[in-house]
């Protein structure tokens, strides 16, 4: 699993050398999060729902899929914008 803190744009793979280290960070939590998702849900465990469509949108700002190692040449520049709060309102 790779180390959740960067300290310097010299430890970005390649095509993130000019995405904010913050950003690329906090890419890498999500990532480590969602590796440590258990494969079935246990009885009384706790969930949340959020709606893909901010949670794809996040994605994008931060580079996820970069992050990840596979490419996002489609999306563009103006497409990287901060998705703002959590906004499920499409999912109620």
């Amino acid at each position: 699993m790779k180390s959740a803190s960067l300290g310097a744009k010299a430890y970005l793979p390649p095509g993130l050398k000019d995405v904010d280290t913050k950003l690329v960070e906090e890419a890498l939590k999500i990532q480590g999060l969602i590796a440590q998702i258990p494969s079935k849900v246990a009885e009384g465990s706790k969930w949340f729902f959020i709606s893909m469509s901010w949670f794809d949108q996040w994605k994008r700002y931060v580079h996820f899929d970069k992050v990840e190692g596979q490419p996002d040449e489609t999306i563009k520049a103006g497409d990287r914008y901060h998705p703002g709060k959590i906004d499920c309102s499409d999912i109620i």
